[in-house]
């Protein structure tokens, strides 16, 4: 089988390629693209049998690759370092998702795939199927783990489970349980509640997604709002509307 691999990065391209070779000797890498551009070239002078695909790329990331190729006769194997990425995949129809550092028994696993349908006609829906399924056994997430946030010219990764909340004012903000505050300019705040799990950070108002472990006390207003205090909070509460009220009582268990 041909393969190709495309990837912004020269060390992941060469790591995966060392992998194949030694892993899975049945697959020939016959290009190595670092852009998209030249990705829809070699996918046309080519015409592999698998695409490795990064998904974070300057210019044109792996999704609108995907959207420009006039034809997809291969299967895609995502390879990134991004597990938020994981339900949009599934929707491109992608055989598997593999996070970096890619783990060679996963990589194995995802070549026997390939195998199995290069001779065989796909049903799109049953192999959607399969993937969530394969990706709920193996415990993938599919929620962001991390931010990378910018302080003094520095680039800091903040785990989400040491996230406090998150606030707009002009901008949006990250705070930490440890009082720690970032801005947070890349992402809009529906943007964030869309790649955060619901079960453990809530939309409490326009301004503020709050970690259900923040909360530290819940007031009730005589008009049905209520008011939570969180910590290291610039405002003295985030108010949380008499209309929402019962949904937030419900994510939170009462």
């Amino acid at each position: 089988m041909q393969a190709i691999i495309i990837d912004d990065e020269k060390h992941c391209r060469q790591v995966l390629s060392i992998l194949l070779k030694k892993h899975c000797p049945n697959v020939e890498v016959v290009a190595e693209c670092a852009d998209g551009k030249s990705a829809l070239i070699a996918v046309e002078e080519y015409q592999p049998n698998i695409v490795f695909l990064d998904i974070e790329m300057p210019k044109m990331n792996g999704f609108e690759f995907l959207e420009q190729c006039p034809t997809k006769n291969f299967e895609i194997i995502f390879a990134t370092a991004y597990n938020e990425y994981a339900i949009q995949a599934i929707k491109n129809n992608a055989l598997d998702y593999l996070l970096k550092p890619i783990d060679a028994k996963e990589l194995v696993a995802a070549i026997n795939k390939c195998e199995v349908n290069n001779n065989k006609k796909k049903d799109d829906t049953s192999n959607i199927q399969q993937l969530i399924n394969e990706m709920l056994q193996s415990n993938k997430p599919f929620y962001k783990e991390r931010f990378i946030v910018n302080s003094r010219n520095k680039l800091i990764p903040v785990e989400v489970e040491n996230i406090a909340f998150f606030y707009r004012n002009f901008i949006n903000y990250l705070v930490t349980f440890a009082g720690e505050k970032y801005p947070l300019t890349q992402a809009t705040l529906d943007e964030v509640e869309a790649i955060l799990d619901p079960y453990i950070f809530y939309r409490a108002n326009r301004q503020y997604l709050i970690n259900i472990k923040s909360i530290e006390s819940i007031k009730i207003e005589p008009n049905g709002n209520l008011q939570l205090q969180i910590p290291h909070n610039e405002k003295e509460e985030v108010e949380v509307s008499r209309k929402k009220a019962s949904e937030f009582r419900k994510w939170l268990g009462n």
